[in-house]
């Protein structure tokens, strides 16, 4: 509520302090207006200096205002390149074949990264780090499994073909095998391994990290596709 009363205010003033500027204007034009019109019918006594004065902030303030909003119209310009360029190292498909822990990646293969390392920068390189999740354009053998899209946190695999998997969780169904069929959600667990956790949640997933051999299987249930957006023309689609 406050955010949006702050807003409001500061676009209220923006209109003032723009009419002002524009009556200015106005009246700077008029007042040459008369000046000429009087030349034309005889000598014009020169100005004092309270007029020259008021003619002199007459002519400033709309510069002033004008330059206003060019200075914001830049910022925004370089927010807005700043924000594509953010997106555009967000939402990255792979050009060409990449090793990615354990797996390879096809070029072609879309990702979701969030790297918190990453100041998103031109000048600062796009790498594998920190990926939540993908997509491959043709599903990939992980773990003997045949899978369509993987996601990092918590691990999931979509899977593109059936795979009977052992539960290795602890829990009652330790060691009961389970079938999980075509595009079904085959979710896993992530080994006892502090380190191996925290180095994920602070830096994100450094790319040496991928080891699906190492995840544990909990279950497999029948669920939405894992979804991993892309850019087209600036725009995210969700494919």
């Amino acid at each position: 509520m406050l955010g949006s009363a702050g807003a409001a205010g500061a676009a209220l003033a923006a209109t003032l302090l723009t009419a002002l500027a524009l009556l200015s204007v106005i009246a700077v034009l008029a007042w040459i207006r008369r000046r000429i019109r009087q030349a034309r019918q005889g000598p014009v006594a020169p100005l004092s200096w309270r007029s020259s004065l008021l003619l002199c902030i007459a002519l400033a303030y709309p510069a002033m205002v004008a330059t206003l909003w060019i200075n914001i119209w830049l910022q925004q310009r370089g927010q807005d390149a700043l924000d594509a360029n953010r997106q555009a190292r967000r939402y990255v498909t792979v050009q060409a074949a990449s090793t990615f822990g354990e797996i390879m990646l096809p070029a072609g293969t879309r990702l979701l990264r969030d790297d918190p390392l990453d100041p998103g920068t031109p000048d600062w390189p796009v790498t594998l780090r920190a990926v939540q999740a993908m997509r491959f354009p043709a599903p990939q053998a992980i773990n003997a499994a045949w899978v369509s899209a993987v996601q990092t946190a918590p691990p999931l695999m979509e899977l593109a073909q059936p795979r009977r998997f052992t539960v290795q969780a602890e829990g009652p169904s330790q060691g009961r095998e389970m079938l999980c069929d075509t595009g079904w959600i085959a979710q896993f667990r992530l080994p006892d391994d502090q380190r191996y956790r925290e180095d994920w949640q602070r830096n994100g997933l450094p790319p040496e990290s991928f080891q699906p051999s190492r995840w544990l299987f909990e279950t497999c249930f029948e669920g939405s596709p894992i979804l991993v957006p892309t850019l087209r023309n600036g725009e995210i689609a969700w494919e």
